[in-house]
């Protein structure tokens, strides 16, 4: 893997200048076989800027009942989707009967390891949002992914009906060996819930994006709202290989957390 760190300066005329070398690198460094460069990306260069222009919308109508059933399985499982983040209404908006592949993948199924960046804490149960999704969805195929073993080997202990399996998100030979190894070749759904890292998700969504299948749906997780405009910007300039939607409860007694946003990303053949 190779991760260049590139340096930001405050301007616009330098994050165009940045843009440009990222996309220069991405096309130096990357094909079906080479590995991916992640260039190490600060969204954080975008915090004066106002995410005013950017159009917050859910995929669909939020089904009501359905976000009811998430919000509760999530709590019975452990998972903080909805106590911190309120999550049930953007996932109940998704037309889930209309799927086809009636598979899920989420990285990040949450590791007890401190030395583990984005790490859950000891608190926390390996596979939890795992679990709930196979509770409401029995019939689907459910597969986690994690950097640290053991939240892998946590997680299948505690239920057998889903599959996990070790994956670093940011180095494409781990992707292949995941691919390899799970034995899944498409996806309804990819949710990237692992390391809350801009380059990290990027990684993302470029070695799975091509495992979606038609109007399948792959989501970033807990992103600050101001953020989004960086996400826009990077597809503006053409370094993203989809566009993004972005979804914010706008209720401020609801999500409890400032990296409550979601950028999404609808696969359109």
């Amino acid at each position: 893997m190779i991760l260049k760190a590139i340096h930001l300066s405050r301007t616009i005329s330098h994050l165009n200048a940045y843009v440009d070398e990222i996309k220069n690198e991405w096309s130096k460094y990357h094909s079906e076989t080479q590995e991916l460069l992640v260039a190490r990306i600060d969204p954080r260069v975008f915090h004066a800027f106002s995410d005013s222009q950017i159009d917050i919308k859910l995929p669909g109508q939020i089904n009501h009942e359905l976000a009811n059933t998430f919000r509760m399985e999530w709590s019975i499982n452990g998972s903080d989707k909805s106590s911190r983040h309120a999550y049930e209404d953007f996932y109940s908006s998704l037309s889930w009967d209309k799927f086809k592949s009636k598979s899920l993948l989420e990285v990040g199924i949450g590791s007890n390891d401190h030395t583990i960046k984005s790490n859950m804490g000891l608190s926390g149960r390996p596979g939890a949002s795992l679990f709930a999704w196979k509770n409401v969805f029995p019939a689907w195929k459910i597969i986690g992914a994690d950097i640290d073993p053991k939240a892998v080997a946590a997680s299948m202990a505690d239920n057998r009906e889903v599959h996990s399996a070790i994956l670093d998100q940011t180095c494409s030979n781990s992707w292949k060996s995941f691919i390899e190894e799970i034995g899944v070749s498409q996806f309804s759904i990819i949710i990237d819930d692992g390391l809350h890292e801009a380059f990290a998700n990027i990684s993302t969504l470029f070695e799975s994006y091509y495992l979606l299948e038609e109007y399948g749906v792959l989501v970033v997780e807990d992103v600050p709202p101001d953020q989004f405009v960086f996400w826009q910007f990077l597809f503006d300039k053409g370094v993203l290989p989809a566009e993004p939607s972005f979804w914010k409860d706008v209720n401020p007694k609801k999500a409890k957390s400032f990296d409550s946003g979601i950028v999404y990303f609808v696969k359109k053949v």
